[in-house]
């Protein structure tokens, strides 16, 4: 786990930009940021544009300034009008609670949005020296789930059913291995099916919060959604690469008591099922959404660099080579020891 662990957290700080989407809006020549701001009653001649490409959202974004403020334009990612006004009240309930930038002006056909900009202090470094990360880390998740509700689709348990019972045979993954996932999603999930569902982000990592004031404030609604507390507690231990210790704390803190080995459990075997749903969402940056390698499934893990600091997720072998390591390590969790000792504390 230590090492799938870190190739994460390295991803997470690379500042990749992913690009799925982005080609539509660059190859729409009236759709221009130029337009966006006479659209929404700035005069774009007094501002100046830049874009943003410190991040991994799937969404375009510019910092847009002028005499008075700074401001952000996101051009929405989602796939369609629905999705794209359900990312919008997600920004608009995480705004109005507090934990998210506000909101200065939103298309009526829901291609953008305009946010507060709020320019983040680098001391993410010293709050970790001071042990300060893990508290304020933990209040902002805390903020979230005790917040508004986001709009529900699916759980993360059910997008990641559904990606197996329906798209993974036909996106290249063997079917024994398939079988072994669809056997361990199973297992796990059924665990959580009694959890409350709470306003969850899904997407909490070290680019997608913002430090300011000493405060935490939480951007980049994509994937927002009502869900189990576990899966942000599992996806933001992971994405801030938080040791045992650290985790220890972290639960603590959230919970406002000291954490139990059921916390640790529940906290593991989600974890588990993050992994699958990374491996969802690696597959989406491949071409044309498959892996198609003349490989034996074995070998696919050779095809990562060396140094976990070269990998290149707009090269499809290093996509691949990801993708088997989270399938190895999975596999491997299941048949541990320690995976037979957690799942034994929940299955009460």
């Amino acid at each position: 786990m230590k090492k799938i662990k870190t190739l994460f957290f390295l991803f997470f700080l690379s500042g990749i930009v992913l690009i799925l989407y982005k080609k539509y809006y660059q190859s729409n020549a009236q759709f221009t940021i130029e337009n966006i701001l006479k659209e929404a009653g700035f005069d774009a001649k007094k501002c100046t544009i830049s874009e943003l490409t410190d991040g991994i959202s799937h969404a375009q974004l510019f910092l847009v300034k002028n005499n008075q403020a700074s401001f952000v334009v996101r051009l929405l990612a989602q796939d369609s009008y629905e999705n794209n006004a359900r990312e919008i009240e997600c920004i608009e309930i995480a705004s109005k609670a507090g934990y998210g930038p506000k909101i200065h002006f939103q298309d009526k056909n829901k291609r953008f949005v305009i946010i507060e900009y709020i320019e983040s202090q680098n001391i993410i470094p010293d709050l970790q020296t001071s042990g300060k990360l893990i508290s304020y880390l933990a209040t902002l998740i805390k903020k979230i789930h005790t917040g508004p509700k986001f709009p529900t689709v699916e759980t993360t348990c059910e997008q990641v059913g559904k990606f197996l019972k329906n798209d993974s045979k036909d996106q290249g993954i063997p079917n024994d291995v398939i079988e072994t996932l669809l056997t361990i999603k199973n297992k796990i999930c059924v665990l959580f099916a009694n959890d409350p569902l709470v306003p969850s982000h899904r997407d909490v990592h070290l680019k997608n919060v913002l430090c300011k004031d000493e405060i935490f404030y939480a951007i980049d609604y994509e994937t927002a959604n009502q869900d189990t507390c576990f899966v942000d507690l599992a996806v933001s231990t992971q994405g801030f690469g938080l040791t045992n210790d650290e985790e220890n704390k972290f639960l603590s803190i959230y919970f406002g008591r000291t954490r139990t080995d059921f916390d640790q459990a529940k906290l593991y075997l989600m974890k588990q099922i993050i992994l699958i749903y990374w491996i969802v969402e690696l597959i989406k940056l491949l071409p044309n959404k498959r892996i198609s390698i003349d490989l034996p499934f074995n070998d696919w893990e050779k095809l990562l660099p060396a140094n976990p600091q070269d990998i290149n997720l707009r090269d499809p072998k290093h996509i691949i080579g990801m993708i088997a390591q989270c399938l190895k390590t999975i596999i491997e969790n299941y048949n541990s020891e320690t995976f037979k000792q957690a799942y034994e504390k929940v299955y009460v």
